[in-house]
């Protein structure tokens, strides 16, 4: 598997339950304007990491193999962390709302 397939597949498991759960708590007359401010804020942001990322890929030892292990590194922590958190709160009966927040 070369290192394009890895980035996809890892986007797969985060752009898509994130998709589908914004698109089902966003009501359907508002879809449209959502995704497309979405979509024009997510190319503004994404410029400068893209940057910055090419630059580490150059400059550090490893080259993109480095570079990926540091970004994805922090990203698997913090989502075991989130999915660990919602686990717990599950487990204790807390009911949550549509997007995933403790309700009261």
């Amino acid at each position: 598997m070369c290192i394009r397939d890895r980035v996809g597949a890892s986007c797969a498991f985060i752009a898509v339950p994130t998709q589908s759960l914004l698109q089902a708590s966003v009501p359907e007359e508002l879809r449209g304007k959502v995704f497309a401010a979405q979509n024009t804020a997510m190319s503004a942001a994404s410029t400068i990491p893209a940057v910055l990322i090419g630059v580490s890929a150059d400059k550090l030892p490893g080259g993109v193999f480095t570079t990926l292990l540091i970004i994805g590194l922090p990203t698997l922590l913090i989502g075991l962390h989130h999915h660990s958190q919602t686990s717990k709160e599950m487990a204790s009966g807390a009911k949550l709302d549509e997007a995933g927040n403790t309700l009261g």
